[in-house]
């Protein structure tokens, strides 16, 4: 995110829904934000918080992103609406849209991704965010940029379809690899596979299918 905004000229103010990760990429490109952390010391009580009145809101900023985000609460929704439908074409990024992340291996707890954050704030923008993570192309873009990756010499390892192994498609890279620590397992895999034979399969499912499966990244060498 922070390789984007550097390669489109974005000199403003950011305001962030995200974390001190994010801060510490920016700060290498010298990109002003607020917004990152806790705001309980100045919304105690958000429930009797008079935001029609005492909303303050910075005047430099022109750009909203949408991250992970361990304090996101109702004024930060409020915040970010507010800048979204006042700020003349104001920037709309999100990082990635994962609706979860993967702890259902060993936890019952589910733990809402990026995306559940991403679909509040796009729900209060009434417009769609540009999204840099997988399966979307612009993060490909800003790596083969910075590292001069060729795509057909790349190899795509991760453990969700339907950004990991789909990122592998969209960006025609020349292989990808599924590993079954995470969210896939190989039953789904194939699952797809039989649906896709049978005629059945959803479209764009083609997408989903790796061309190695393994059970960690440590079989990598194995497979090359």
């Amino acid at each position: 995110m922070a390789g984007y905004l550097n390669d489109i000229g974005f000199k403003d103010k950011l305001f962030i829904i995200g974390n001190e990760a994010i801060a510490t990429e920016l700060s290498k490109y010298n990109i002003k934000h607020t917004g990152i952390g806790s705001n309980a010391h100045i919304y105690p009580d958000p429930l009797n918080y008079d935001y029609k009145t005492l909303l303050d809101t910075d005047p430099e900023v022109r750009g909203v992103v949408v991250a992970y985000d361990h304090y996101f609460n109702y004024p930060k929704m409020v915040l970010a609406a507010t800048y979204l439908h006042n700020v003349k074409d104001c920037l709309f990024v999100a990082t990635n849209d994962d609706s979860l992340l993967p702890t259902q291996k060993i936890s019952r707890a589910v733990i809402p991704g990026t995306g559940s954050f991403v679909s509040c704030i796009t729900t209060l923008a009434c417009r769609q965010p540009i999204i840099l993570g997988k399966p979307n192309k612009p993060m490909w873009d800003i790596l083969a940029k910075l590292h001069n990756l060729d795509p057909a010499r790349t190899c795509m390892v991760g453990d969700r379809l339907e950004t990991d192994i789909a990122f592998a498609a969209n960006c025609s890279m020349g292989y990808s690899m599924a590993v079954s620590t995470g969210i896939t397992n190989e039953a789904e895999i194939m699952g797809h596979v039989e649906a896709l034979k049978a005629g059945t399969a959803a479209k764009g499912v083609q997408n989903y299918l790796p061309d190695l499966i393994a059970d960690s990244l440590g079989q990598l060498e194995q497979l090359i």
